[in-house]
């Protein structure tokens, strides 16, 4: 397993991510999972000051509560309940829990208790993407270029993220609440997509790190 980490002292960058395209693949598809996330913080508090007026706020801030309180205590639970998941599978529930967190906040969206099921779901999928993030890093890239990729990463993060929230800023303006939400959703099923794609490459090339599974 660790020939995945053997250091590679005077190759670049660009040839180590050329080397490990699913690498590439991971970061773009973790990127969508922060650009996604990122509507909590975003969409969701102009949804909640739009239906609930001055008292959106006092939600918002209860909501955020929840998902502290929510961290603290199931982060040791799921860590022990599904220690030999896959990165990639947990990276994609992650993704699948974050949708169906905000597609519970969009359907029910005036039902201020139907908010912090949203939230308890969206904050499950938070602890599964970072028990995948830096596990999968660690154990595909080399020990000499992590550095080096986890700041493409932050990068590629930032990026996405700028045009993501544009994008949603466009369509909610010239729109309606319920299209945005609708893209919001449409988008995080692409990048749903793509971690079914790096499940399925990632076993292929990363095999050693799958034999114990």
């Amino acid at each position: 397993k660790a020939v995945y980490q053997a250091e590679c002292e005077g190759e670049s960058l660009w040839s180590v991510i050329k080397g490990n395209k699913t690498v590439l693949l991971f970061i773009v598809a973790v990127s969508g999972y922060y650009a996604t996330y990122q509507m909590y913080n975003y969409l969701m508090p102009l949804e909640l000051s739009r239906l609930h007026g001055d008292s959106g706020a006092v939600i918002f801030g209860s909501i955020t509560s929840v998902n502290c309180a929510v961290v603290v205590i199931f982060t040791p639970v799921l860590t022990k309940m599904f220690p030999r998941l896959s990165e990639p599978a947990k990276s994609m529930l992650g993704q699948v829990l974050l949708l169906a967190g905000f597609g519970i906040f969009f359907l029910f969206a005036g039902y201020i208790p139907s908010y912090y099921a949203a939230m308890l779901i969206i904050t499950w999928g938070e602890i599964f993407n970072v028990l995948a993030e830096s596990p999968y890093l660690t154990k595909r890239v080399p020990a000499s270029h992590r550095g080096r990729v986890d700041g493409l990463s932050m990068v590629v993060r930032g990026g996405v993220t700028g045009v993501y929230q544009m994008l949603i800023g466009f369509v909610y303006g010239i729109g309606s609440p319920a299209a945005a939400w609708i893209f919001v959703l449409s988008i995080g099923g692409f990048f749903v997509f793509l971690t079914v794609v790096l499940i399925i490459k990632d076993r292929k090339i990363y095999k050693n790190l799958y034999f114990d599974s």
